[in-house]
């Protein structure tokens, strides 16, 4: 697994971030404090009762948004991460067919890998970019949404059927 893959997949263990660009969002998390070099301390054991430490100084590449994007595809290819999804409550008072409803099937169904995701995702339901994330938001106060995020673990299709507790 390359390093970037380590990296959003530990990014991914947070709330997906709900703003025009997430992937570029969490680039910049990934790279918050990693930009500049770092004094490092190892400890060496040498032959015998000596040590050594070793100061070694280097620089962390930052990673870009296209470099977030291309390890969450890989990510899901690989089935480490489902997809990146809303999980929400049971009750749903939404009205099929309504706004409301759209956007929660979308969300269940996953978001696009793509740089603008909410944008694509405003497409299919028919709003607006700002108001599809305004009514998300409204979704995740009123307790109806969960958690916007990855979901982890192999694709449903590939998992054995019948698996579990039952008697």
């Amino acid at each position: 697994m390359r390093h970037t893959e380590i990296i959003v997949l530990r990014l991914f263990q947070e709330e997906f971030p709900l703003c025009p660009r997430p992937f570029l969002e969490l680039a910049c998390r990934a790279n918050r404090g990693f930009c500049r070099p770092r004094t490092v301390y190892l400890e060496v054991l040498g032959p015998g009762p000596k040590r050594r430490a070793v100061v070694a100084r280097h620089k962390v590449r930052p990673i870009s948004e296209r470099e977030v994007i291309a390890a969450a595809v890989s990510l899901v290819r690989r089935g480490q991460v489902r997809r990146i999804a809303g999980i929400f409550a049971p009750r749903s008072d939404a009205a099929p067919g309504s706004t409301s409803w759209r956007i929660m099937k979308e969300l269940e169904g996953g978001l696009p890998l793509v740089p603008e995701p909410y944008r694509e995702l405003s497409r299919r339901v028919g709003v607006r970019e700002e108001e599809l994330i305004e009514r998300i938001r409204a979704l995740r106060q009123e307790g109806r949404l969960r958690r916007l995020g990855a979901v982890f673990g192999p694709p449903a299709s590939t998992r054995p059927a019948g698996k579990g507790g039952g008697g």
